[in-house]
Formats: structure tokens, sequence, C-alpha cells
């Protein structure tokens, strides 16, 4: 593992989502790419690299900056990260174009990037899922939320990822739980 990259990498997310919080309004938005690039330390252990540690801590990053900060970013990640980490954050960041169309070439794009890149979106599902209860959305997105984490499985599960995405797939029959706590059937 090498020490430095994670932490150009923290530093670099850091930078990039100074200012950002999670949906609760509480929680500073680093923790999440923090907290989950520790669960692939955990739970997906033989993927764990530098590159997918960092590119984790990063995955974020090109996606929620400022459109004219896109290039700044990923120069700074490509550099003080590698060109893989670049590669994996940049298959990791849905198109800002074609709104329409946008989440189908995101998971094309998923469909077609190495195994790591969905072990890394696995992750970030996850940890977003445990999360549903403090999102402050209301039910149509909640419930497209779900639905969205299905398609995710079921793409893993077509990449021959089938052990790593039964975690996603216990992630969201917790969220189904949540829901129907909430007296609405998915």
């Amino acid at each position: 593992m090498d020490h430095k990259i994670i932490q150009n990498a923290i530093d670099i997310a850091s930078k990039a989502h100074k200012d950002q919080f999670r949906n609760n309004g509480l929680d500073p938005y680093i923790k999440h790419c923090l907290r989950t690039s520790h669960y692939i330390e955990k739970v997906y252990s033989k993927y764990a690299t530098t590159e997918v540690i960092a590119s984790f801590i990063l995955h974020d990053t090109l996606e929620d900056c400022p459109e004219k900060e896109m290039p700044i970013y990923y120069e700074q990640i490509y550099l003080k990260c590698g060109l893989i980490t670049a590669g994996y954050v940049d298959l990791l960041t849905k198109p800002r174009d074609f709104s329409f169309y946008r989440n189908k070439r995101y998971k094309a794009r998923l469909y077609t990037s190495p195994k790591e890149v969905i072990i890394i979106k696995l992750s970030d599902r996850i940890d977003n899922l445990s999360d549903l209860a403090q999102s402050g959305w209301d039910m149509k997105k909640l419930l497209w939320y779900i639905k969205d984490s299905v398609s995710i499985y079921e793409l893993a599960c077509s990449r021959g990822l089938i052990q790593e995405a039964r975690y996603l797939l216990n992630a969201i029959m917790e969220a189904e739980t949540y829901i129907h706590t909430l007296n609405v059937h998915v």
C-alpha cells in the first residue's frame, strides 16, 4: 500500500468536498469517502489496492466539483495518484451532458469497466443505502434509489461478481425494510 498516494487522494478529496455535507446536513461529505474506503479494505480486501482505495476516496470528486474545475482536479488526481486512479475516477464519474441518458450512459460505462470499478460502486451504494433514513429524500426518490440499486446489483452479478454483490443485496433488503416501516410497499 502506497500511503503517500492515499494521503494525496485524501488531500484532493478534502479540498474538493470542503464545504459539502451528506444529505443529513451534519456529516462532512469526506466522511463518506473515508468510511467506505475502509469498507473496501475489510469486506473486499482482495481488491484493496492503493489505486482502488485512492479511487474510492476520490470517486465523487469530479462529479461534485464545479464543471470549470474538473480539468484541474483531474490533473491533480492524474499527477498525484497515478494513471490507474485517474482512470477509475473518470469511469465512476456520471456524465454531465445528455441528462435524459445520463444514467444509461453511466451504467453502460460501469458495465464495461474493470471489476475494481464495480467494487468501488458496490461499496459506495452500500454506504448510501445505509444512510437512507437520514437522506431527507421523498418517497419517490427513495423508491427510485432502491430500484436503481437493484440494477447495480444485477450489473455486478452479470460481470461475475455474485459473491461481492451479495453485500449490496443485503443493503437493498435493509432499505426495503426501512421503506416498509414507513408503510409503503416497494
